[in-house]
């Protein structure tokens, strides 16, 4: 009563406010406490999410790391095929100095070639040249020597004729030994004179085998022979002509 005569209102009129207030309080309590399990069950999704973020992350360090190996053994085996490369393009650049070389001795050896075979044929045709000239010297010479015996049968026929005319010439002598001296002197004569013509028929003889001797060594002489060595006739005796 003195609530109501001092403000104006009872004890239920505060009952009931504050009851509505406290319901108002808890549902806003109910709604924050959603609120919160909410937040927390998202922070739980974000720790999660970190969790496997950082995961991710390290494999994906781990991954770097890997293909940072790889590219610095790539970056290596690349300036390696550099090097080789480079000494092959060296090695195929001496190859070319020396295909170059050899073609050049090639060619120098095709007319080193060339020329020898020109002039085989050539010394061919030379050696065909003296085989025919051997031949046609070697029947002259054989046709010379038959001239040369037979001069020398000719010779020993002359020779065995003046042979036998001095002894025809001495018998007689010996059996005219009685004549005088005279007659003696007049036969010596006759017998020199005989003899002298004998003599000179007989160096006429031998002058004529010597101009026949003689023409084959002037055959051998020509420069047709050069390529034979020269065949030498049997050497003349002058001393056999008397």
């Amino acid at each position: 009563m003195r609530l109501k005569h001092l403000f104006g209102i009872t004890l239920s009129d505060c009952l009931h406010r504050y009851s509505s207030q406290l319901e108002a309080q808890q549902k806003e309590t109910a709604s924050a406490s959603a609120t919160l399990e909410e937040a927390a069950r998202e922070m739980d999704l974000i720790r999660t999410e970190k969790k496997a973020l950082l995961q991710k992350w390290r494999s994906s360090l781990l991954q770097i790391e890997r293909c940072d190996e790889q590219l610095t053994a790539t970056e290596f085996a690349s300036r390696q095929w550099k090097e080789k490369e480079m000494s092959i393009d060296g090695e195929i650049t001496s190859f070319r100095k020396s295909i170059k070389n050899e073609q050049e001795k090639n060619e120098l050896l095709v007319g080193q070639v060339t020329k020898v075979r020109s002039e085989a044929g050539y010394l061919e045709k030379q050696i065909e040249t003296c085989m025919s000239e051997h031949a046609q010297l070697t029947e002259q010479f054989n046709l010379f020597k038959l001239s040369l015996e037979r001069a020398e049968a000719e010779l020993k026929e002359a020779e065995s004729a003046k042979k036998s005319v001095l002894d025809e010439q001495v018998i007689p002598a010996r059996g005219q030994a009685h004549v005088t001296a005279p007659n003696n002197r007049h036969a010596a004569g006759q017998s020199g004179k005989e003899r002298g013509a004998h003599g000179a028929r007989s160096a006429k003889a031998g002058g004529r085998h010597q101009r026949r001797v003689e023409r084959p060594d002037h055959a051998a002489e020509e420069p047709g022979d050069a390529c034979q060595p020269q065949q030498s006739l049997p050497p003349h005796n002058p001393a056999r002509v008397t």
